[in-house]
């Protein structure tokens, strides 16, 4: 039976901060896609996907399934670039948004294509939504 003094938490989608997607899925010293790795990886892993939110959502469970959270496993190796990510196959929630945004960016993933990845990763609590330019509406 719930605790009905407790209030029920509600979650709001993203807010875009800008209707300029695109320019966060650039290349930067932290969203580092133009690196070789990063971008064979980004292009493998969407070989032979040809709908926009197949690809989006592959890319998606890759970082999910494949990237180990740093404090879910024993490790001493800290990692924030997209590229060192994805070479040591582990980071933060920050560092891990940081390889889906580089990936995503390699592969052009813009706007209403990444609607549905969007709201599984808020969905499930993810914060890499913050590094696609969105923010969670706080809970009311």
């Amino acid at each position: 039976m719930a605790d009905e003094s407790l209030p029920a938490l509600r979650l709001e989608m993203p807010v875009p901060e800008t209707d300029e997607l695109g320019r966060y899925l650039e290349d930067t010293v932290t969203i580092d896609w133009q690196t070789p790795r990063v971008m064979e990886w980004a292009r493998a892993l969407v070989e032979g996907v040809t709908d926009p939110a197949g690809r989006v959502t592959r890319l998606f469970e890759f970082v999910r399934d494949e990237i180990e959270h740093s404090l879910d496993v024993p490790t001493e190796k800290q990692t924030c670039r997209a590229s060192e990510v994805l070479r040591e196959r582990t980071g933060l929630w920050y560092a891990k948004s940081h390889l889906l945004a580089g990936l995503r960016g390699r592969n052009r993933c813009r706007g209403h294509r990444v609607a549905e990845a969007r709201r599984r990763c808020c969905n499930i609590g993810l914060s890499s939504c913050a590094s696609e330019g969105f923010r969670s509406a706080a809970p009311a």
